[in-house]
């Protein structure tokens, strides 16, 4: 998110939050949302109008209408971990964001009142870490095996190969992906491997234009036009190359 400030949680949130972020006065309502797995809780400081937003992960490149003028605040939880905080069903979020009267109790409105962000991830922390004190009856070990079995892979891995890991069939993994991360492993695969190619144009240290075909073949792509069908698919213009 290159209008926040991004920050790591303290160390026993680390295994579950991404991070927790907040912006300063928006003053472009343009901001695009790239898929990746990830579900944000977003708190709007805006002071005629606060409001709570849960945004689940997302199988296509959007845009969302920030409001100008107006501070947000917020946590991304790292890919199936978001369901041990979040009420709503995580598979119903999915290509959404909904309005929520709260989060763990907290609410836009209590932000707009209590200092600024130091403050506010504090209060934010101390209820992450009273629910996982509360002990979620959810077990995630098994999806998270799958999950860092493709993160691992950059997402060039067969799904029944994850499965046959996880001693879970197919079905299963399914079923699993879709209560914990909202979108099915095959899918997860494919915008694993999509981010990793945005990762490569993106990276500082290359001075040189990436080939496209050979980035293809290094990611498990049949070819060329396979990579740029992919990109079509996720609604994401391709970075310059050769």
């Amino acid at each position: 998110m290159d209008i926040c400030q991004e920050y790591l949680p303290q160390t026993a949130l680390r295994p579950f939050v991404e991070s927790i972020w907040h912006t300063a006065l928006i003053e472009s309502s343009r901001f695009e949302i790239i898929p990746d797995g990830c579900v944000d809780v977003c708190f709007v400081l805006s002071p005629s109008k606060p409001r709570t937003l849960l945004f689940g992960t997302t199988t296509r490149t959007s845009e969302y209408a920030m409001e100008v003028g107006v501070a947000y605040f917020g946590v991304r939880f790292r890919v199936g971990k978001a369901s041990l905080f979040v009420r709503e069903r995580i598979s119903e979020l999915t290509d959404a964001h909904i309005t929520t009267p709260d989060f763990l109790g907290l609410s836009a409105e209590r932000f707009l009142y209590a200092g600024g962000p130091p403050a506010w991830r504090v209060q934010l922390e101390n209820a992450l870490l009273l629910t996982l004190g509360a002990g979620s009856q959810e077990d995630v070990r098994p999806i998270q095996h799958a999950i860092n079995l493709i993160d691992t892979s950059y997402g060039d891995i067969k799904v029944r190969d994850v499965a046959s890991s996880c001693n879970l069939s197919e079905r299963q993994l399914e079923r699993l992906f879709l209560e914990q991360v909202g979108i099915t492993p095959k899918l997860y695969a494919r915008i694993r491997r999509f981010r990793s190619i945005l990762n490569v144009f993106a990276d500082p240290a290359s001075d040189e234009k990436p080939r496209l075909a050979e980035l293809a073949a290094e990611y498990g792509y049949v070819d060329q036009s396979h990579l740029m069908r992919d990109f079509a698919t996720f609604s994401h213009s391709l970075p310059t190359a050769i």
